[in-house]
């Protein structure tokens, strides 16, 4: 049975599935907002020291083209969808990890989740309904854990919603943060110590 995810309730990867060798990370809401209309949400992965500080603008991997997949090849984005269309509690946007790939420099694996157009769109995460992220044996279809979004970032428009990293013994924990930015995606580029294009 797949974990309940919480806040700052961190748990082994490696103790919980020690076969796992590739991690997906799953995001799902529904297509139609609570007050009408549809939302755009965005998977963006951040690999960054251990300081949470990106290694480069390289290593933040989203929808751009140009920015699939990760210098070391490990970490792939996978698709865009910009309404939220498709089967209820299905994942919407996901990006594939192989753990034993990340380059040694790369501590930690910072996922995050924002609203594309918040700005021009009045949006946030008040409207989202049904928003979650879940993480995933990729090999075995096996669900890990999952954690849904709350209401307390109902002001937000973008979240670092958690991490995978490394641990002292060469293992991967992962936590859920659900760290909120009024400013969407942009606030997050900072944060991570890149800036905006």
């Amino acid at each position: 049975m797949a974990i309940s995810l919480t806040k700052n309730n961190p748990i082994s990867l490696t103790k919980t599935d020690p076969l796992l060798k590739k991690l997906r990370i799953g995001l799902g809401w529904d297509a139609d907002l609570a007050g009408g209309g549809t939302i755009d949400l965005d998977v963006t992965i951040f690999v960054t020291d251990e300081n949470k500080r990106a290694l480069s603008d390289m290593h933040m991997i989203y929808f751009n083209p140009a920015h699939k997949k990760s210098p070391c090849g490990a970490i792939e984005y996978h698709g865009d969808n910009k309404t939220g269309a498709g089967e209820t509690g299905a994942d919407k946007e996901t990006a594939d990890i192989t753990l034993a790939g990340v380059e040694e420099k790369g501590k930690r694996i910072v996922v995050a989740a924002s609203i594309h157009g918040w700005d021009v769109k009045n949006q946030n995460f008040g409207l989202v309904k049904n928003a979650y992220l879940r993480i995933v044996n990729t090999e075995t279809n096996v669900e890990i854990g999952r954690a849904q979004l709350t209401t307390d970032h109902a002001s937000d428009t973008a979240l670092i919603m958690g991490e995978v990293y490394r641990t002292a013994d060469g293992g991967w924990d992962f936590n859920i943060l659900n760290q909120g930015f009024a400013n969407g995606l942009g606030g997050i580029v900072l944060a991570m110590g890149l800036e905006l294009e």
